[in-house]
């Protein structure tokens, strides 16, 4: 089975890119599975609730796709990788300035300030560039 999807281009230009779904159900199955148990972890649990959608950026944790085709070494990278990422959420009281936290600061302290001194803020210009 083939599904279209529009994925985001240089300059944002959208092009069309075919993906391969993955139809086996056991397979599927072995998959939520394995999506669950990184659910059901404390660090997915303060990461829901400390981190907004809205606020999600490059290098955090993200669900993998289970739908995707893709082998079996593949799917149990991207799982490794992000439960990984997810244990960093583990305990937040201990944590150390980290880049992530510091993204977050710097986007409350940005959402404090006139929009018209945005403009000038050299932290703004990196992240729109």
């Amino acid at each position: 089975i083939r599904d279209f999807c529009l994925s985001r281009g240089l300059g944002d230009v959208y092009k069309r890119q075919v993906l391969d779904l993955e139809t086996d159900d056991r397979r599927l199955e072995q998959r939520q599975k394995q999506i669950e148990y990184g659910y059901n972890t404390e660090g997915y649990k303060n990461y829901m609730l400390l981190v907004p959608k809205t606020r999600r950026r490059d290098g955090m944790p993200k669900t993998p796709e289970k739908k995707q085709k893709c082998s079996k070494r593949s799917w149990d990278g991207q799982i490794r990788k992000w439960r990984r990422q997810l244990h960093e959420w583990d305990n937040p009281a201990a944590w150390e300035p980290n880049p992530f936290q510091r993204q977050l600061e710097q986007l409350e302290r940005l959402e404090e300030r006139d929009p018209g001194d945005l403009v000038k803020d050299p932290v703004v210009r990196s992240l729109a560039f």
